[in-house]
């Protein structure tokens, strides 16, 4: 079974800068495979600074982060920090927030599919059922692993199905709990039709 972990790399930077330091902070079920790829497209040397363990709410929790600290986020996923701040502040708030969760264990997100592949799937799939809706939440979260450039997109694609699912829930709880009500009172007044037809015949005897 795996966990999601967020993640915290650290871009190298020139020599001449010596007060700022540029950090990614994301999730991956594969760190070291996230890291390589990562260094893959980075002409500068990147570090795997720290990892927490996040469980199966890993979107959530790395999302609180990235609102904590969006004052200094550069783009997307990757933040500016005052190397002082982020080595003071930063990773000991990160670490005591990460130290209070609860961890969700379960099956994580993960694809070997392309980009392309997935952007496909998703273009593919006609909303109009559960099913297809539930299809398409599972496409999203796979491309959270692949697509850096559109990370704010999918993931209010996300909360937006999820919304959307929750309000089915309470929903269909609401009408289970009118339908028991409709059901009491139906019996309700069944019991009471019965017990006044029983008093009747009872006062109809008396009177032969």
């Amino acid at each position: 079974m795996f966990n999601t972990k967020v993640y915290v790399i650290l871009q190298e930077l020139p020599s001449y800068i010596k007060d700022d330091v540029i950090v990614k902070i994301g999730i991956s079920n594969d760190v070291e495979g996230r890291l390589k790829t990562l260094q893959t497209g980075s002409a500068y040397k990147l570090h795997l600074v720290d990892t927490f363990e996040a469980g199966v709410e890993a979107l959530k929790h790395e999302s609180f982060i990235h609102d904590l600290y969006n004052d200094y986020r550069k783009m997307g996923e990757w933040f500016t920090f005052n190397s002082k701040f982020f080595t003071n502040k930063v990773l000991p708030q990160m670490a005591d927030y990460f130290s209070k969760i609860e961890i969700i264990e379960g099956k994580v997100a993960s694809t070997n599919l392309k980009l392309e592949e997935l952007n496909y799937n998703l273009d593919s799939i006609i909303l109009d059922d559960y099913v297809s809706r539930k299809k398409r939440l599972i496409y999203l979260e796979k491309c959270l692993l692949v697509d850096d450039n559109k990370r704010d997109y999918y993931k209010k694609e996300i909360k937006k199905l999820n919304d959307g699912f929750q309000l089915e829930k309470e929903l269909s709880i609401k009408l289970g709990q009118e339908k028991s009500h409709e059901r009491y009172v139906k019996s309700f007044i069944y019991r009471k039709k019965k017990y006044l037809e029983t008093i009747s015949m009872g006062y109809l005897v008396s009177l032969k």
